[in-house]
């Protein structure tokens, strides 16, 4: 075989080997742009953008000031722009720009820029922080969409007019309001999206007055949302109007709780909605005011019960007292509770009803206790209604280091007796160091100890090995899963003391289980021959 000879060969000098980002084809730099921008190329649904006034540049921003070429291809990469979050207060309030600043007039024409840089993809858009009263809204409600803008009412109610002009593009709104400023839903505004919005997913109008409007609109201005055919969720929060929806077509209901005058407006609404709508879940968020609260009592006994059998998923996102309800099919609940006394209506004693009235089968419960000093033991007033139950996920707060193991101590207590919650698959445990910040402790430190140890080793044990010993006596499934997180912020904290849990005999029949529990942060050995330390089995 002739193998022909090679010549010599050379190294490219480096201004021969590497060539100018710009040479790549357009279509390569747009998805390196979507890969930056949002960690992904097809979509900006993950990471909305975010336009304030005195806020930093958003990252499209950043790429447009590298050369004029990026500028252009940014400027048309139409999926880059299409979700849009704009906060319409100043980031600092104690330097609100004056009257007569150019600042509104700039801010505005670059959003309506933004906007204009999605055509003709669908838009996802959140106004947060409306301020605009019944008053302010009238005094620039002549201001003609092309006029200059001089002020923050008029920069809040351009950029409302900016936003009505993509209505045939809106895929989701929100119009969120600033309580504090008690404001007021531009309804007149608001009624020129009416028959103009085909494409329209989702609406939230929340966090708005809530006395009754001095004067409304148009007869017909209920009738807003009633002609979107592809409406599915809807976000709303005030008795006066009452909407007309296309309720047969939502499949997510949320209600902003504090959105009334009297827990009777409140009670009232929830009957309402409860027995037009045909949703599988539905959401109560924001915490009433107290003097709400205050007249639940008298006015709760006079109260009918609601029955829907639509409602799966029951989300309360907030502090409340529920009307009678009865939910025969509900599977999925997820509450908030600070109060753990079974007489206080505002805690667990509301949840402890409804499951009680409902007579439902319940497979998944997550409880969110940040509010409060945490405790497994609220759960005593639940179990009886349980018996179905087949996922559990509990969020408490830690007030030290050490309230992983209080947690988990009192978690070994509640599934020791076999008969509790009998058809568990599934427990996760979430603490969060939150808390911890405003007392002056490190939230990212947390104290892995025997106690921890020794109460999730009994859960183990008793409730996922599948060993012949230990069979007698054992709740009718096996648990499959077993999940410990200590978080701050979203973020796993570092476990910086474990040492006492890694020495326990216990930590080791863990391990040597093969079962599926995960502790995060994780706990790593620092000795060389845990392997050969026994553990207890049984």
């Amino acid at each position: 075989m002739n193998i022909p000879r090679l010549g010599p060969m050379s190294v490219a000098s480096p201004s021969t080997a590497q060539s100018h980002i710009n040479s790549l084809p357009n279509e390569l730099l747009n998805t390196v742009f979507m890969f930056v921008l949002f960690d992904n190329p097809d979509s900006s649904d993950a990471r909305p953008t975010l336009l304030q006034i005195g806020r930093g540049l958003p990252p499209q921003f950043v790429l447009m000031q590298v050369c004029k070429h990026w500028l252009d291809l940014c400027t048309s990469l139409n999926s880059a722009w299409t979700n849009i979050v704009i906060n319409l207060l100043p980031v600092n309030l104690q330097r609100i720009p004056p009257p007569g600043s150019p600042t509104w007039n700039r801010f505005a024409v670059a959003c309506k820029r933004v906007l204009k840089w999605s055509e003709p993809l669908l838009l996802s858009l959140q106004l947060e922080n409306w301020p605009m009263n019944e008053d302010a809204v009238r005094g620039v409600s002549g201001m003609g969409l092309n006029e200059q803008v001089l002020t923050a009412e008029g920069y809040c109610y351009r950029i409302l007019q900016l936003a009505i002009s993509q209505c045939k593009r809106w895929k989701d709104f929100s119009l969120v309001g600033y309580r504090p400023s008690n404001p007021a839903v531009p309804w007149a505004q608001l009624m020129e999206v009416a028959h103009r919005i085909p494409m329209l997913e989702s609406f939230a109008l929340v966090h708005m007055q809530r006395k009754a409007l001095r004067s409304l609109p148009q007869p017909d201005y209920t009738n807003l949302f009633l002609d979107a055919p592809r409406l599915s969720c809807a976000t709303f929060g005030f008795h006066n109007p009452t909407l007309n929806l296309p309720w047969s077509l939502l499949k997510v209901v949320a209600i902003d709780s504090a959105g009334f005058e009297s827990y009777r407006q409140f009670a009232d609404y929830i009957h309402l909605v409860a027995t037009r709508t045909t949703a599988s879940t539905v959401s109560l968020i924001n915490s009433m005011p107290m003097h709400i609260l205050q007249d639940t009592e008298d006015i709760g006994l006079t109260l009918p019960t609601i029955e829907n059998s639509h409602i799966s998923t029951l989300d309360l996102l907030s502090y409340m007292v529920l009307p009678p309800l009865r939910l025969p099919n509900l599977t999925t609940l997820n509450f908030e509770v600070s109060h753990t006394s079974s007489a206080d209506r505002c805690g667990v004693a509301t949840i402890e009803k409804l499951l009680r009235d409902s007579d439902c089968h319940l497979l998944t419960l997550m409880i969110d206790q940040r509010m409060g000093r945490s405790g497994v033991h609220i759960m005593a007033h639940l179990l009886p209604y349980l018996d179905t139950l087949e996922n559990f996920t509990f969020t408490g707060t830690a007030i030290d280091e050490f309230t992983v193991n209080r947690i988990a101590e009192q978690m070994f207590l509640l599934l020791a007796d076999p008969i509790r919650l009998p058809k568990l698959l599934t427990l996760t445990v979430n603490i969060d160091n939150s808390q911890l910040a405003r007392r002056d402790v490190n939230p990212f430190y947390c104290s892995f100890d025997s106690r921890l140890g020794k109460a999730v080793w009994e859960i183990v044990n008793r409730r996922m090995t599948e060993w012949p010993e230990v069979r007698l006596g054992r709740p009718e499934v096996i648990l499959k899963s077993f999940h410990v997180n200590v978080v701050f912020q979203d973020a796993p904290v570092k476990a910086s003391t474990s040492r006492e849990l890694l020495a326990s005999e216990e930590w080791y029949s863990i391990k040597a289980a093969g079962v599926d529990f995960k502790i995060n942060p994780p706990v790593e050995s620092d000795s060389a021959d845990d392997q050969s330390r026994p553990g207890r089995f049984f």
